[in-house]
């Protein structure tokens, strides 16, 4: 089976995203500075394999050349098929994998609610609002628009470095 260089750099990119939630989940540190953090990190690391992939569209596709709507074009592509995949890692983490996420964010609420005196009320209204935004699917929602938006920017982050116009000729 050979696949399309384009789509092994969005493999690449799902696999850096689910290494660092394993490595996260893994060592308990996902409620820790270090895991908070994580997705940004990920999103950051993102960055190299969309370089690779319009790097080798413009190199191999274009013959050295490409302009920025190209560039946007496959950076964009390249973000489809990582975010689809990522968000379809992240629903099967959150409802299989990482199901103690929400039992912490419900005890800390419950904590903190009684160390600021807050009432059973606004404490429920609270554990709701954590529930719906830890369910798999939102977090899938936001994993999906997260790394999408992020490969758009960076694809015309990267748009500075990789557009290459053949020149004229003063003939």
């Amino acid at each position: 089976m050979n696949l399309n260089y384009s789509f092994r750099c969005a493999l690449l990119s799902t696999g850096i995203y689910i290494a660092i939630k394993l490595a996260a989940f893994f060592t308990h540190t996902q409620f820790t500075g270090v895991g908070a953090y994580s997705g940004l990190i990920t999103l950051g690391l993102t960055g190299f394999p969309l370089y690779a992939g319009i790097r080798h569209k413009r190199d191999q596709k274009f013959g050295g050349f490409i302009n920025i709507r190209q560039v946007m074009v496959a950076g964009v592509k390249i973000s489809i098929s990582a975010c689809l995949l990522i968000a379809l890692y992240t629903y099967i983490h959150y409802s299989y994998i990482d199901r103690e996420v929400i039992v912490h964010w419900i005890a800390e609420a419950k904590r903190l609610g009684a160390q600021e005196n807050k009432s059973e009320a606004e404490i429920q209204e609270a554990i709701k609002m954590l529930t719906e935004f830890y369910s798999p699917f939102k977090q899938a929602t936001v994993a999906l628009v997260g790394i999408l938006g992020t490969g758009t920017v960076l694809s015309f982050m990267l748009s500075s470095f990789l557009v290459r116009k053949p020149k004229i000729s003063e003939n």
